[in-house]
């Protein structure tokens, strides 16, 4: 999931087309029943071997979509070129907790499940997943105090 690196119609359409494309072989193929040219093109021989029947299937009606939003995968700032949008990298700097994977966006829980109504109009959406990791430990009377997570 993107989230735009500035917050104007242009970015915010460009992290909402980079969100689709990020997520299609998940979110996308369920909720429009097909697999973005793009992604196939990027898996080349490994794109996964499909039937329309599949697609059928793969794509059945969901009482609601549930995401796991841990961060954002990318910020996302408009481009005139094709597709629209690019990926900023983050800095060296990007403040991370514990997991050397888990930088701290905490935007991605409000773009998010925006992006998915906005793209696949899901009826309801549930976080199923969120959090991050900490250097918490117990203490000699097992009391987890959590404070650096005060913070975030």
């Amino acid at each position: 999931m993107a989230v735009p690196v500035i917050e104007t119609p242009e970015h915010i359409k460009a992290a909402e087309l980079a969100t689709r494309e990020l997520n299609a072989s998940f979110l996308t193929v369920m909720l429009e029943g097909r697999y973005t040219d793009a992604y196939l093109a990027a898996e080349g021989e490994n794109a996964p071997k499909f039937t329309e029947d599949d697609l059928r299937i793969i794509a059945s009606p969901l009482d609601f979509v549930g995401i796991n939003v841990y961060l954002a995968a990318a910020y996302a700032q408009a481009i005139a070129a094709a597709p629209g949008y690019e990926l900023v990298p983050f800095n060296d700097s990007h403040p991370r907790t514990s997991s050397p994977w888990h930088r701290v966006t905490p935007e991605a829980m409000y773009w998010a499940p925006r992006f998915v109504q906005s793209l696949w109009n899901v009826q309801a959406i549930y976080i199923t997943e969120s959090g991050c990791s900490a250097s918490d430990a117990p203490d000699d009377q097992g009391h987890v105090y959590d404070t650096d997570n005060r913070v975030l």
